[in-house]
């Protein structure tokens, strides 16, 4: 295996523990009430519909900005 590829590898796994840090954040994953399987499995299913909300609203602002649009408002409703 190539030393870049390797490099692609080893950024990409830490952007998905980033991922998992951010929703770890979110969930206060230490709290008590998630110990029971059905409620953490609720939690983090929530929390990833929320993380997949803030991607797509990034990704919309992203798309304004390359089309010349608002600097603080994009057309899909999210804002800066």
């Amino acid at each position: 295996m190539k030393a870049t590829k390797l490099a692609q590898l080893y950024r990409r796994r830490w952007r998905i523990e980033n991922l998992f840090q951010r929703l770890e954040s979110v969930l206060h994953s230490e709290v008590r009430t998630l110990g029971h399987p059905r409620a953490a499995l609720l939690a983090f299913g929530v929390a990833l519909l929320a993380y997949n909300g803030e991607f797509w609203q990034r990704v919309g602002y992203r798309y304004d900005l390359l089309r010349g649009g608002s600097q603080t408002r994009c057309s899909f409703g999210c804002s800066r």
